[in-house]
């Protein structure tokens, strides 16, 4: 007999923020016939059905994500590895793993998204059973290097629980007035239980008290684009 424990958190259902089990996912397609899920009638009836249902649901989310998990071990992702737009570097003052994003290495009409969703699930998936910072660098992008936002929700919707409750910090660098907006909007209705943990960063000097500039290796265009934002006084000779 199959036993189930439902955890009766709100924090963790905000988290979970998954998709409908019978939504199309446009991003990879997984025969959810082969993969049955057991229990007994017995204890089907005596869940009550809201119970029931978001037990099938999480567990037709988390098949999905263990074959992505799958998936993106055995695919060959170097086309993704080598633009270097996502990449861990190093800790952060409070010893968290920090994942850096860099805006304008992501060329969404030359990557192959499904592929892309795979490397952050691989890349990820190793740090995410402790806390963890994001630092999404915005500077000189363009509107091919931002993420459509069914990208974005595709990828939330994907991501298991642990990924979403140990995430503490998503540092967005050299914000524009649209990804002020787009974050708000995002965080506000999709995705309320991180909205919190969304800093804008607009200068690199305002980043330093969270994570080591020399942790994040990054690349001389964000450096210089930071002077001519905010001055030479940030840096010393």
């Amino acid at each position: 007999m199959a036993t189930y424990v439902v955890e009766d958190s709100e924090e963790k259902r905000l988290l979970m923020g998954h998709a409908s089990p019978n939504r199309t996912s446009s991003i990879v397609t997984m025969d959810l016939d082969s993969c049955s899920i057991q229990s007994s009638s017995r204890a089907e009836e005596d869940l009550p059905t809201d119970i029931s249902d978001e037990v099938a649901t999480e567990q037709l989310h988390e098949l999905r994500y263990n074959e992505l998990l799958r998936r993106s071990h055995q695919e060959d992702l170097s086309s993704i590895e080598e633009t270097n737009c996502v990449y861990k570097a190093g800790f952060d003052k409070h010893g968290r793993t920090v994942i850096v994003f860099i805006g304008k290495w992501f060329k969404q009409s030359e990557i192959d998204l499904d592929k892309a969703l795979l490397y952050l699930i691989r890349l990820v998936h190793e740090v995410a059973d402790h806390d963890y910072v994001v630092a999404y660098f915005h500077t000189r992008t363009s509107r091919d290097n931002i993420p459509s936002y069914w990208w974005i929700k595709e990828v939330y919707n994907t991501v298991t629980y642990k990924y979403k409750k140990h995430l503490k910090a998503f540092y967005i660098v050299h914000p524009t007035m649209w990804t002020k907006m787009t974050c708000w909007w995002f965080s506000t209705f999709m995705a309320p239980a991180i909205k919190n943990k969304i800093q804008n960063i607009p200068a690199l000097e305002m980043l330093t008290p969270f994570v080591d500039q020399k942790e994040m290796s990054l690349p001389m265009f964000i450096t210089e684009q930071d002077m001519v934002f905010n001055g030479i006084r940030y840096y010393k000779p």
